[in-house]
């Protein structure tokens, strides 16, 4: 009798345990699908940063049962001196919590080569050119950014019969181009 009621014992002690990791154990929560997820960072980053210009999502990498998604805000985009941030979220880990900002481009400076974003070109097509620098502050110019093979071209439009484009490769190095509305390139002295 006395197995009897050890495997009787041992059976109510396992069926109790069991019970009991069935009531305290913690739900599991379905995964997060990545679509989803860069959706709910964009809405975070959108609330936050109303006043930013541009708002995106560069990378998102899949860490098992949460994203690291990595997230660009740039504010004065339109201007000489944009700021430009990256954000770490861990979603939903850390949930709508980024990790600090990374400052991209920050008080005018490119601080990092090669020129890897738009923001660091447009910065340093003007920087070292003062013929462009005069034209963007005298006329008011805006830039506008393509990537091209090896770097950079940033256009620089004012109000006036002619405009200049930049390219800057990079390694920060620029060439200069004057172009007269309805003309051809000139490379600037």
């Amino acid at each position: 009798m006395e197995i009897e009621e050890i495997i009787k014992f041992g059976s109510v002690v396992i069926l109790s345990v069991l019970v009991l990791y069935i009531i305290f154990m913690p739900p599991t929560q379905p995964k997060v699908e990545k679509g989803d997820a860069e959706n709910f960072v964009l809405q975070d980053l959108q609330v936050k940063y109303a006043n930013a210009d541009k708002i995106s999502i560069i990378e998102t990498t899949d860490r098992g049962d949460y994203y690291e998604i990595l997230a660009r805000v740039t504010f004065d985009y339109y201007t000489k001196c944009p700021r430009r941030i990256h954000l770490y979220y861990l979603y939903p880990k850390q949930g709508f919590e980024p990790q600090p900002p990374e400052y991209i481009t920050k008080n005018c400076e490119v601080h990092d080569m090669p020129i890897a974003f738009e923001e660091e070109a447009i910065i340093k097509s003007w920087r070292d050119n003062p013929i462009v620098e005069g034209y963007i502050d005298s006329l008011g110019a805006e830039p506008t950014v393509n990537r091209i093979e090896g770097g950079w071209e940033v256009t620089w439009m004012g109000n006036a019969d002619y405009y200049y484009k930049v390219v800057v490769n990079e390694t920060g190095e620029t060439e200069v181009f004057t172009i007269g509305l309805n003309q051809t390139e000139n490379v600037s002295e």
